[in-house]
């Protein structure tokens, strides 16, 4: 109970008795089911959060689902500070942020947990209720990277990102690249994906595409706190995060195998 916060049953030990029942150890015990256990079960494990909560996991092998249905659409998308995400066609997807909204919250609950004397029971309860602010602000925001997830899905047939540096960003930027969560929201959009059929391309991240004209792949600088993309070679302008959206989308395609897909989508924008 010290030592280990999870363990895995693999083979033995254990007996999934369907519905929200499992025998470990010759003892049966029920659960909350919270979806229905698809395929075959190949480990069980148990795990503990840091609310003291009791979670089981099912690892389980299936065949991949066949449930597409084709839009024909393909989306090219740049994650960013300002906004968390801008697509190829200029739409915004703002975070609420959901850290910054609660740090009220998270020091105020650290203040109590600093008075409480060291191993005394008000110590603990002051330590669960700092993890259960920190989890409500977590829940939150994997409730919304999901819904975002399962909304882009439903869009897209192939859905082009571009590999980001997340420790480099958080080396600049600190906690609001944390509070985002880019990384978990690539993971979740990737689950999803494989779940819809909706194929991920992730882009090189050494790409310039916030430098590259997204019209006639002239290249120049462009200051962070440059934030409208105006090409002196053509003339194209629009937003920096939509030139770079067009430019992870076009590389994207590319490698996919999807030719080039920016030409329609440019005229119309300029239309």
């Amino acid at each position: 109970v010290k030592q280990y916060s999870s363990f895995t049953l693999k083979q033995a030990g254990w007996k999934y008795e369907g519905g929200n029942r499992i025998a470990i150890q010759g003892t049966t015990y029920k659960f909350s089911l919270s979806r229905p256990v698809e395929g075959e079960i190949k480990t069980v494990t148990i795990k503990r959060d840091s609310l003291g909560q009791l979670w089981i996991c099912f690892s389980t092998v299936m065949d991949a689902p066949n449930v597409r249905v084709s839009t024909g659409n393909s989306g090219g998308f740049d994650l960013g500070l300002r906004a968390f995400l801008t697509d190829h066609e200029g739409k915004e997807y703002h975070s609420p942020q959901f850290l910054r909204a609660e740090l009220n919250t998270i020091a105020r609950r650290n203040r109590e947990l600093a008075r409480k004397q060291r191993g005394s029971n008000n110590r603990r309860k002051a330590r669960w209720r700092l993890a259960k602010a920190h989890a409500r602000i977590a829940n939150k925001r994997r409730d919304a990277h999901w819904k975002l997830a399962h909304e882009l899905c439903g869009r897209f047939d192939t859905i082009c990102l571009e590999t980001l540096s997340i420790d480099g960003m958080k080396r600049m930027w600190g906690r609001k690249v944390s509070d985002l969560g880019m990384a978990e929201f690539v993971e979740i959009v990737q689950q999803v994906a494989e779940k819809t059929g909706t194929q991920i391309v992730r882009v090189d991240r050494w790409l310039p595409t916030s430098k590259e004209c997204a019209r006639c792949g002239a290249v120049q600088e462009m200051p962070l706190s440059e934030r409208h993309y105006d090409c002196p070679a053509c003339g194209w302008s629009c937003s920096r995060d939509q030139n770079a959206a067009l430019n992870v989308l076009a590389a994207g395609a590319s490698a996919a195998g999807l030719g080039d897909v920016r030409r329609p989508l440019l005229a119309a924008v300029s239309a």
